[in-house]
């Protein structure tokens, strides 16, 4: 039975409870805000930081995991576990996947060999990689082989969707995301973009007028791709959006029937990026 340490990143996502549940070594990415740094989940909550982003004139900016904190838990898990496995955000969004390669090999110089840390990109964001890392440590946890985590992975990957609708123009505005006339424009006409990750980056797919037409056309989207067969459990992220996330509850369960849905708060990384009012379905698609 092969002893295996998952590891990610806080732009994972994943409920405290499930970190607790599977031993998941959770490393914060920093928020750095009015010239000081703080801890994502550690000091930082993410429902009320996103709640207090719209009151900020300065956005706040993130960054990687503290390369102390991660070289702190590669080394304390080389003698204790066979493989440590690290997944990480998508590494065309931060530096932190290429950080925690160079680390390793620092790491190998210094002990004189191969260790047992495995780096993998996850190319996603938020619980649309946090559900994999999740299906990872459950399996370790029940004595799953390597092979049979990575395949967790490599599955997840290909399976997982996500679509997002993000309710403030004026906040992607004032990170540099859109012009300023696009925002006032769009947001007299009460236009909402609709998001999904492509190759690792967030990808703007079309865009609805109104909350209401926007709700109904993520959860038609979602169900025209969805694991129907399968039912894999439905996450819906919370960016302080609880009405739109129980209207879009309501409209899944119309659509799909009986499938397990979840509502989980945003954090602090990538709601730094969209600002209150955001949410999103994450979900499985059918396997090709």
């Amino acid at each position: 039975m092969a002893r295996i340490k998952i590891i990610t990143d806080s732009a994972s996502d994943i409920p405290q409870y499930l970190v607790d549940k599977y031993n998941i070594a959770y490393l914060p990415i920093c928020v750095v805000m009015d010239g000081k740094v703080y801890y994502d989940r550690y000091e930082l909550d993410g429902r009320e930081y996103i709640k207090s982003l719209s009151e900020m004139e300065e956005i706040p900016t993130t960054s990687m995991v503290p390369i102390e904190l991660m070289e702190k838990e590669f080394k304390s898990n080389l003698d204790d576990y066979d493989y440590q496995i690290f997944v990480s955000l998508s590494a065309k969004a931060s530096g932190g996947n290429n950080a925690a390669h160079l680390l390793k090999e620092q790491i190998e110089d210094e002990i004189g060999h191969e260790s047992n840390i495995i780096i993998l990109d996850s190319e996603k964001f938020s619980m649309l990689f946090g559900k994999d890392v999740v299906k990872m440590a459950e399996l370790a946890s029940e004595g799953a082989s390597l092979e049979e985590v990575m395949a967790a992975f490599e599955r997840g990957k290909r399976t997982g969707n996500a679509f997002f609708i993000v309710d403030d123009l004026k906040h992607l505005q004032k990170g540099g995301r859109i012009k300023a006339t696009t925002a006032v424009i769009g947001g007299l006409l009460g236009i909402k973009p609709i998001l999904t990750i492509n190759d690792g980056l967030v990808e703007n797919i079309g865009k609805e007028r109104g909350m209401q037409r926007s709700l109904n056309k993520i959860v038609n989207m979602t169900a025209e791709v969805y694991d129907s067969e399968n039912k894999p459990k439905i996450w819906l992220a919370n960016g302080y959006a609880d009405e739109s996330c129980k209207i879009v509850c309501e409209l899944l369960k119309e659509k799909l029937g009986d499938v397990e849905i979840e509502m989980f708060d945003l954090g602090c990384i990538i709601g730094t990026h969209t600002g209150p009012g955001v949410i999103g379905i994450i979900f499985d698609m059918k396997e090709e």
